[in-house]
């Protein structure tokens, strides 16, 4: 009665759908793969995590402690899952094992929380620099564009200007001298 009971306990572990992310991240595979026991495919999918191209340059150097320490954390919940003799344990054993699997799982999906983290604050800088060089170009054409027009004006708008008004005047002071 002892191994069933342990083994629906086990079995009967559910994570809530939140907890598992969107479908189709890494958090998600991973612990699917780990709640159906698919062990090899977890670690792979983390492997392959790893392998990737990532198309930010540190992202690599930031989350590769992360995804070591998670395919240490699926292979310790595959021994606490699958433990010789674990039926033959006492009650108390068998509790306190299936406590750590589910701290293991538990920390499983804390870290993979901490990579989508560690991926949004990547992703975060990159768009931050983005906007920063954006916004440096836009205002180094506005300058460009202001020094031109001062310039125009300085040099040719200016001596055009100078002429009409002075031409505007002599008209005016005839005008004046004209009629009164």
């Amino acid at each position: 009665m002892g191994a069933e009971k342990r083994d629906s306990n086990m079995t009967d572990f559910k994570m809530n759908r939140d907890d598992l992310g969107k479908a189709d991240t890494l958090r998600y595979n991973v612990l699917t793969f780990v709640l159906e026991e698919n062990y090899e495919k977890a670690v792979k999918e983390l492997r392959k995590f790893l392998a990737t191209d990532f198309e930010y340059p540190n992202l690599r150097e930031r989350v590769e402690r992360y995804i070591l320490h998670s395919i240490d954390l699926v292979n310790a919940v595959r021994v606490k899952r699958s433990f010789p003799g674990a039926h033959m344990l006492t009650m108390a054993k068998q509790r306190e094992l299936n406590e750590k699997f589910i701290n293991h799982l538990s920390e499983l999906q804390f870290v993979l929380k901490k990579v989508e983290e560690v991926q949004r604050d990547v992703r975060m800088v990159d768009v931050r620099s983005t906007v920063f060089v954006v916004r440096a170009a836009i205002y180094s054409l506005i300058v460009i564009a202001a020094v031109g027009f001062f310039l125009d004006v300085q040099r040719g708008l200016f001596i055009t200007a100078v002429t009409v008004v002075d031409e505007l005047f002599q008209e005016f002071v005839s005008w004046v001298f004209r009629h009164f």
